[in-house]
């Protein structure tokens, strides 16, 4: 994701993809096709659920407020919609939080 700050509060503006390919077919491809058809399908609940994910499982996960690392400088950032922006405020954090207790709910529920 890239992150742009609105006032004192940071969003997402941005997916990011690595379609470097050795095969530049291939690399035409993904960036042309196969990317465009993923953001286009990305929705603000499905970037809600992967924050869930990411927290559920303990997952690592970085978010670079600035210019990205130069170790990741083949990434290509594609804009969101603003439908698709998920801003870093309470209100995310509690949708997450009502997220993982819905899950552990059903989780319980279905071992009684």
């Amino acid at each position: 994701f890239r992150l742009q700050g609105t006032g004192t509060v940071p969003e997402t503006v941005a997916l990011a993809f690595d379609i470097s390919q050795a095969d530049k077919t291939k690399q035409l491809v993904e960036e042309k096709f196969i990317v465009p058809k993923v953001c286009a399908k990305v929705s603000r609940n499905s970037i809600v659920n992967y924050f869930v994910d990411i927290v559920e499982k303990n997952s690592k996960f970085a978010l670079y407020l600035n210019e990205k690392p130069p170790a990741y400088d083949k990434l290509a950032f594609y804009p969101l919609t603003d439908s698709q922006k998920i801003v870093f405020n309470q209100h995310l954090v509690m949708a997450v939080i009502k997220i993982l207790d819905e899950r552990t709910r059903i989780k319980h529920t279905d071992t009684l």
